[in-house]
């Protein structure tokens, strides 16, 4: 299954919080965000299951997608 979300505007500053619903899999499940800007972009990812965080982490990102701290 795939979903996408486009930006309703393309010179948006968020934060932008896109939910991304379990379709419990039998064998687990993936996640992947693909982000496309000329600019650096800060990520904080969240993920949340039950109603618990069950982890967190952040990075910032340039142009390439290599993490810059």
């Amino acid at each position: 299954m795939q979903s996408w979300y486009r930006a309703t505007s393309i010179c948006g500053q968020g934060p932008y919080e896109v939910e991304v619903p379990v379709i419990n899999a039998r064998w687990g499940e993936e996640f992947e965000l693909r982000v496309a800007t000329p600019r650096r972009i800060q990520v904080h990812a969240v993920v949340v299951a039950d109603g618990a965080e069950m982890a967190k982490t952040a990075a910032v990102f340039d142009g390439t997608g290599r993490v810059n701290g």
